[in-house]
Order: structure tokens, then sequence, then C-alpha cells
């Protein structure tokens, strides 16, 4: 099946809403519902100066700044230390992540590979069977990134080759394609821990139903899952 790309300005509330909902740790750092909120709040403020249309994705970085607060970046911080994710952002290099994603994404509309509907999708330009495209294993897009919907048995595969990349084995494409991030993007170097952690989620939710997963990764490589 086709990667399909969709980009389009919605309320994002689901993209962390695999956490739990308990109060602070006894170390003082957010758990559960305080990093649901905070990083939600990020995404949604992002959301507002974002823009898609026919020729491509704008945003308004002046505005995202000054909507970005530093304990919003010690929250997603803190996110992608406990996923394994061997960054620490600040607010330049978290938006940055952001407009590359965007970025490449405009390319794509511009080298005709993509095309915008009317409601803001972005799809494959000569992809007649999007709107057929049902089943639970597929790639859809935004611009924050990738939502990843896998059947139980695809999940089990997707959880083995990311197994294979935290062992440092060669798998075709590597984490690019691990992510269907797609040929322009290139991702740096991710510790093994990271995709230990991610495989571990993959197992953990691909165990809790028999109807397999949903995983939202942003272009900051900062994640969440859910069984679909």
């Amino acid at each position: 099946m086709k990667t399909k790309f969709i980009s389009m300005i919605l309320v994002v509330a689901l993209i962390f809403s695999g956490f739990s909902t308990t109060a602070f740790t006894k170390d003082g750092n957010k758990t559960g519902e305080q990093l649901n909120q905070q990083l939600e709040t990020v995404i949604t403020n992002i959301e507002k100066n974002v823009n898609v249309k026919s020729d491509g994705i704008s945003l308004n970085e002046i505005n995202i700044r000054k909507s970005i607060k530093k304990e919003d970046i010690e929250a997603i911080n803190q996110l992608a230390k406990e996923q394994g994710l061997d960054v620490v952002y600040t607010k330049k290099s978290f938006i940055d992540e952001i407009t590359k994603g965007i970025k490449e994404t405009n390319k794509q509309i511009q080298n005709g590979e993509l095309k915008a509907l009317s409601d803001g999708t972005l799809i494959e330009n000569n992809d007649e069977n999007f709107y057929l495209q049902g089943g639970s294993t597929y790639t859809t897009g935004y611009w924050w990134g990738k939502r990843h919907y896998r059947s139980t048995a695809a999940a089990a595969k997707w959880s083995y080759g990311g197994k294979q990349l935290a062992l440092g084995h060669v798998v075709a494409g590597g984490a690019v394609a691990f992510f269907s991030m797609g040929t322009g993007f290139v991702i740096g170097a991710v510790a093994s821990s990271y995709y230990f952690a991610f495989t571990n989620s993959i197992d953990y939710y691909n165990g809790l139903s028999n109807r397999g997963i949903i995983a939202d990764v942003t272009w900051a490589l900062v994640y969440s899952m859910r069984t679909q």
C-alpha cells in the first residue's frame, strides 16, 4: 500500500494521548497529564501559525517562537529522555526540526509528487485510491510528522525492524525508511535506547488488543502510541 502524506490544520490533542494521567513524580518531574497538556499546548499553538495551501505549507516562525515557553521545552526534553532519544532540544532546535519536515513536504508539492485537496489534505499526485485506502496498515503525514497505522502482524514486523536498528544491524533504508520520513529527510544519529524504547512501546500496545497500533512520530522524533 502506498504511503499517504496528509498535512492539514487540525486539533492534535491525540498526538500525545498515550501517557498516563498521574501527577508529579517524587523528584518533581512531570508525568502523564502534565506532559500531555503541555505538549498539546505546544502543538496547538504552532498549529495556529501554520497554513496549508495548494502551493505548499507556510508558517509564521516569529509567532511560533513567541508561543513556546521554557517549560514547554523542558517537558519535551523530559519526554525525549524517557523515550531514549539522545538529544536535548532548545526552542530553536525544536522549531528547526518541525520546519525541516515541512520544507521537505513542500519540495514534494513543488515537484508535483503531492497535491493539496480543498480541505488542506496532501496526497500523492498519482494516488487514485486515497479515499479507498481502508485496512489498518498505512501511514499518513501531517505538518507535525507521521501517523502510522499497523495491524497486529505488521506491528510485530515493525518492532522486529526497529530492534535490528537498535542492535546496529543494516536495515534497508535505515531510520528514514523505518519512520517513512521520505527520501529527502535525513535523521541524525539516534541512540539504540530510542529504538528499544520505541519497539517496547510497539510490543506493549500491540499486546493490549488484536486491533493493532497507532504511532504518532513528530519531526522531532518524540512520539506517542496507542491501540487502534
